[in-house]
């Protein structure tokens, strides 16, 4: 009886470890220019739904809570707008806005 209590509580930490995972590598895959400089960002940054400028290309990347905009902006409620990062790692998709970065 003592086993299924134990595989009972093995699982939940599973998913939740399977979880952390995925949303690591989802963090991981932002990128962010500041200063000439292309940064990985880790966690609390996330890749916007719907932002290519060309089809299957990267996305705009804000940071959790924000909101995603056009033009690759994106909007604080608390701090106002920035330019957000993306998931091109060379900067050169265009949704990878390399002004106002610098």
């Amino acid at each position: 009886m003592a086993l299924s209590w134990v595989s009972m509580l093995a699982l939940p930490l599973a998913l939740c470890c399977l979880l952390a995972a995925v949303s690591a590598t989802t963090a991981d895959n932002c990128y962010w220019r500041s200063r000439n400089t292309i940064n990985a960002m880790g966690n609390g940054w996330f890749a916007c739904n719907n932002t290519q400028v060309n089809s299957d290309g990267a996305q705009l990347c804000c940071i959790g809570g924000d909101h995603c905009g056009k033009d690759s902006i994106c909007h604080s409620d608390a701090a106002g707008y920035y330019v957000g990062g993306c998931t091109d790692g060379s900067y050169g998709d265009p949704v990878c806005r390399s002004s106002c970065s610098e």
